[in-house]
């Protein structure tokens, strides 16, 4: 594999990785949520279950014989578990973690490759072959979170370099100098193509 073929690829393993990384930590977040969800109304069910039904109860602002939000908390324990049923955000938390492992696992292999005659090469591995398997038996990013997820890979990028140039310094300060540092090309740019275009 030819050096800039090598480079285009590990950058894309590289930003996939971070990619996939945040959709599985978004999802098993949103999945424990609902989890709990399911938890907490169930508690709250039996609490109401095990209390004499004939009660006035006010919970939250709501005045109602305790046997009445007994149905309720049962019914909203029924709806977050068919939401969890639905949306499936555990199995697609489990995709892009199972995406990450092999991303990672093809950036080792990738690293490992040295430079010979304007190549890459790895002793007895096809790189070319190793990247097209992993690609194509991953889970795709969806279009419309791409460009956003590459964006936030930008940012994690730049924030180690400056870690690395800071050591020390607060984590919210290097985020204001990265950021900072994006406005100020981003004018640059807009100024260089009013001077292309005028």
């Amino acid at each position: 594999m030819d050096v800039d073929d090598y480079d285009k690829r590990f950058g894309r393993i590289d930003w996939m990785l971070t990619a996939h990384s945040i959709l599985r930590d978004g999802f098993g977040r949103r999945s424990q949520g609902l989890t709990l969800a399911v938890i907490a109304l169930s508690v709250i069910g039996l609490a109401f279950a095990l209390a004499n039904g004939d009660q006035q109860v006010s919970l939250l602002g709501l005045n109602s014989k305790l046997q009445v939000l007994l149905a309720l908390f049962s019914g909203l324990t029924f709806f977050v578990g068919l939401v969890d049923l639905v949306v499936d955000w555990r199995r697609r938390a489990w995709m892009h973690e199972d995406a990450a492992r092999r991303l990672r696992e093809l950036k080792a292999t990738f690293v490992r490759a040295e430079e010979e005659d304007g190549q890459r090469v790895l002793a007895g591995i096809d790189l070319a072959a190793e990247y097209d398997s992993t690609m194509g038996g991953i889970v795709s990013i969806p279009d419309r979170r791409a460009a956003a997820l590459k964006a936030r890979h930008a940012r994690k990028v730049e924030l180690f370099k400056r870690v690395d140039r800071h050591p020390g310094a607060p984590r919210w300060c290097l985020r204001l100098l990265v950021l900072g540092a994006s406005l100020k090309s981003c004018r640059q740019e807009q100024e260089q193509d009013r001077e292309r275009g005028g």
